[in-house]
């Protein structure tokens, strides 16, 4: 990431958004209509919206986060009496002994005093299972559900309609268009004029793309999964004239 242009803040303000963002997570107060590019709106808020938010800011507009940073506001912390800690820092694995972790350490001197430690489960990998933070004396968490669906309806030619999900908010075709297995396509260089839905794993293609339990938000295209609905090589072959269409 490229930090040479961020302006940084002697204080516990954020220059780049992640404590703002994991701060709204914990306290975040009532939003209403909120939405995600006009997707699934409604009301968002934090865990806690009536909680008192003390912070202590520990990584820098550079990514650098410094052990002794990290014990001191722990220290602080518990210095203040908060009730609760939330701690959305880790390291990808592999992970260290917990004598040598930094974030086993200070959780654990606050555990012992009475405060709950909440900490995040990460990102890294390297399966979909993997938690970093797993210090017995801390609760770790990870989202797991939301209070809402981005939903994306399939329309085959018999008018048979099946729901999967997109996070796609862009524009998209207005009309069907024929469906076509990824792998039996060899063009590279499709345009707008030979518009297909692909059924695919990932395509870079101008294309509205069906994709089995895959993400994307950059081209027309919702996701489904794999083991629902008559969605096999064989079924997509068998009607490749067929006209699908999409809707958002």
């Amino acid at each position: 990431m490229n930090t040479t242009d961020i302006h940084e803040y002697m204080s516990a303000r954020d220059a780049v958004g992640h404590g703002t963002h994991t701060a709204s997570t914990a306290a975040g107060a009532l939003v209403p209509d909120a939405s995600f590019r006009g997707l699934a709106s409604g009301v968002a808020r934090g865990g806690a919206p009536r909680a008192r938010l003390a912070v202590y800011k520990v990584c820098w507009a550079t990514g650098d986060c410094t052990s002794a940073d990290i014990l001191a506001a722990f220290d602080a912390a518990i210095h203040d009496g908060v009730d609760v800690l939330s701690v959305s820092l880790g390291q990808a694995p592999p992970l260290p002994a917990y004598v040598d972790d930094v974030l086993a350490i200070g959780s654990f001197h606050a555990v012992v005093r009475g405060i709950t430690v909440v900490c995040s489960a990460g990102n890294s990998g390297p399966y979909s299972e993997t938690v970093i933070n797993s210090a017995p004396w801390v609760l770790t968490v990870a989202a797991g559900t939301i209070d809402r669906t981005f939903l994306a309806k399939i329309t085959l030619g018999n008018n048979s309609t099946y729901v999967g999900q997109t996070m796609y908010s862009g524009k998209h075709a207005a009309t069907s268009m024929h469906i076509v297995y990824a792998e039996d396509v060899s063009s590279d260089n499709a345009d707008d004029t030979d518009a297909r839905i692909f059924e695919c794993y990932s395509s870079k293609r101008k294309c509205g793309a069906l994709l089995p339990n895959t993400r994307t938000a950059s081209i027309p295209g919702g996701s489904r999964d794999r083991k629902k609905g008559p969605w096999c090589r064989s079924h997509l072959r068998a009607v490749f004239n067929q006209r699908y269409s999409i809707c958002f």
